[in-house]
């Protein structure tokens, strides 16, 4: 049994791997709920420092992070706290330790903005706002340490956190409430469902796996054709949905983030799903 520390515990991914993760593990769930005894500031170096020490894990996972990207566009330093300040506590704390603890890390698919519509392989990082930009510089403090596993990907499904609203939660429920929503037609990315993520993960987990890996669907689609395709399997208005074409110079978001999972597929032995058969999952587990 692994001892498991995580961490953005409450949120939107980390919530899923307590419950996933706690059947075969030893789970500490970090978060800043005052009412949790693992109420830690991550923004704070020691605080991270006394966390390990008194845990002593065998693995971190780390979902913490500065996750409203329109947020992150605006104020760089929102961002920097979250995405960036975070990986380098943590980093610098497990230096401190000769045990190889094992840090996964979640990081984001706007790191990329490929300007055709193929999908982006590791390698091909393009820095289109200040959200991908700390993300990524996030990125580069994990890598200062061997024992890591980073994961770029983007997930959907309904969360488990009644806190938080995942992207195919705000489409349905705007659906249902028979709100207008607008979706861009020319912005392509090939989402994974969380299920999927979390299968993955305890895979890595029990392999060892360790370097950076892109995860998502096998097919590429528009947000806009994303939004109907829920629809029409939910039996919603369709019409409720209207498309627009983002500009960059305006809305600062990159146009084409899908993912090449070629090296995911030859490390994991597994392949990339079929978004439309994920979107029929409704039992988590």
């Amino acid at each position: 049994m692994k001892k498991i520390i995580i961490l953005g515990s409450a949120g939107r991914l980390g919530s899923y791997f307590v419950k996933y993760l706690k059947k075969d593990n030893s789970i500490f769930p970090v978060s800043r709920d005052k009412s949790n005894p693992y109420n830690v500031n991550l923004y704070e170096e020691i605080e991270v420092n006394k966390l390990i020490k008194k845990i002593n894990p065998d693995i971190i996972i780390n979902c913490a992070a500065s996750t409203n990207v329109d947020k992150c566009i605006n104020d760089y330093d929102y961002g920097y706290k979250g995405n960036v300040l975070i990986p380098y506590n943590i980093v610098k704390a497990l230096k401190c330790y000769n045990k190889k603890i094992h840090l996964i890390h979640f990081s984001t698919d706007q790191v990329y903005n490929k300007k055709n519509i193929h999908k982006n392989l590791e390698s091909e990082v393009n820095i289109s706002n200040h959200y991908s930009k700390t993300k990524f510089y996030g990125e580069k403090e994990i890598k200062k340490i061997k024992n890591y596993t980073i994961i770029r990907t983007n997930f959907f499904g309904k969360l488990s956190s009644s806190k938080h609203m995942s992207f195919s939660d705000f489409i349905i429920n705007n659906l249902q409430m028979r709100k207008k929503i607008n979706m861009a037609s020319n912005i392509y990315y090939n989402p994974i469902h969380v299920t999927f993520l979390l299968k993955c993960v305890n895979l890595l987990i029990k392999q060892n796996i360790k370097g950076t890996y892109n995860i998502g669907s096998q097919e590429i689609v528009s947000k806009y054709d994303f939004a109907r395709k829920l629809a029409n399997f939910y039996s919603l208005d369709s019409k409720l949905i209207y498309k627009y074409k983002s500009e960059f110079r305006h809305h600062k978001r990159p146009l084409n983030t899908s993912v090449n999972t070629n090296k995911f597929k030859n490390k994991f032995l597994m392949k990339a799903p079929e978004l439309t058969k994920m979107l029929k999952i409704d039992n988590y587990f």
